[in-house]
């Protein structure tokens, strides 16, 4: 297969990672509706099990999944990894298949331990009022932090959790053995790149 100068690989990169990053920033209404919005709801109006399912049924279904994913894997065939897997037809159907693989487990861990814990999955409405700081400061505690049962918030178990597993998974099907290390990276990647897009959708949308 035709590799990529150094230079042109890198901006290939970021161009895809870009319109990766526009894809769960941009309103919904722009590029269609994924998820049914959260009815608004008291500390003791918590959602059922069949809306839970509903829930996840309804992101796994979503076109954004599939277009994370399709991202995600040429992102990873232009920077070879893992190398183990060639440049071609087949390794990028098989990097595809690791990052879908990933995206289950991902989704899968994030409802399992926020049905567990009792909180709600992040659905991050922006408040529109207020100053800046105020709207920006809103913005980045939801983006590492979950609304409990209580009504006060905690930290953002749930999510950590589906992208520590999906890590761990992702590099045992991928190099044979489980990067703890790269795990830890990846929480806390994740959930700075949550915080960061949800102050971009309070002040851009």
């Amino acid at each position: 297969m035709l590799r990529l100068n150094s230079s042109l690989q890198g901006s290939v990169t970021l161009l895809l990672w870009w319109a990766g990053t526009l894809l769960f920033i941009l309103p919904q209404e722009a590029l269609g509706q994924c998820v049914t919005p959260d009815r608004p709801r008291t500390p003791g109006d918590w959602p059922s099990s069949a809306e839970r399912w509903e829930q996840l049924r309804q992101e796994a279904t979503c076109w954004r999944l599939a277009a994370g994913v399709l991202t995600s894997s040429s992102i990873a065939q232009l920077r070879d990894s893992p190398d183990a897997w060639d440049q071609n037809g087949w390794g990028y159907s098989a990097r595809a298949a690791s990052h879908l693989g990933g995206s289950v487990v991902y989704l899968g861990t994030e409802h399992a331990v926020s049905a567990l814990l009792q909180t709600r999955i992040r659905r991050y409405q922006p408040i529109k009022d207020g100053g800046f700081f105020h709207r920006a400061g809103h913005a980045l505690r939801a983006g590492v932090t979950v609304r409990a049962r209580g009504g006060g918030r905690i930290p953002d178990v749930p999510q950590a959790s589906g992208v520590l597993v999906a890590s761990l998974a992702r590099s045992q099907w991928e190099r044979g053995r489980p990067r703890p290390e790269q795990a830890g990276i990846a929480v806390a990647t994740t959930l700075g790149f949550e915080a960061v897009r949800h102050v971009l959708i309070e002040f851009l949308r």
